[in-house]
């Protein structure tokens, strides 16, 4: 669920509150998700590395 909902916020552009909402997430955990997806995906370089689980 976790993958879904943090794919919902950087790939399909939903709102962190409306997606914490309908997974059931608190809206904090959920922000903490997506901040750690959007810094695994950039690379030291500044190019993006290859997608990983994040579960």
């Amino acid at each position: 669920m976790r993958e879904f909902a943090v794919a919902a916020v950087l790939e399909a552009g939903h709102r962190e509150a409306d997606v914490a909402r309908l997974f059931r997430f608190t809206p904090w955990q959920l922000t903490a998700w997506v901040s750690e997806a959007r810094a695994a995906a950039v690379a030291p370089g500044g190019r993006p590395q290859p997608r990983r689980n994040l579960g």
